[in-house]
């Protein structure tokens, strides 16, 4: 992920979906398809893990890395945003 810091940055800020994390109460795990990616050609997600700390208001990335589906270590039906779509 060295050559993909902006598109670390990218999901962060633009997510497609965040979900709350199955194994921590404390990270949200973000989906996007940033198009800077070096992998976008590929049709791949980034997968952003981030520690949320209420007390200072900030967050912290854990792990970025591409994946195929919007998956892993997620709450089933712990959709926190989505993205809205244009008509």
């Amino acid at each position: 992920m060295v050559d993909n810091h902006e598109a670390i940055k990218q999901t962060i800020s633009d997510p497609d979906t965040i979900f709350k994390s199955a194994e921590y109460n404390d990270r949200e795990v973000y989906f996007a398809k940033p198009p800077c990616a070096t992998y976008s050609e590929n049709n791949l997600f980034t997968k952003v893990i981030v520690h949320l700390d209420d007390i200072k208001m900030t967050g912290e990335v854990v792990t970025a890395f591409p994946t195929k589906h919007i998956e892993g270590n997620i709450v089933e039906g712990g959709v926190t945003y989505v993205k809205p779509r244009l008509r």
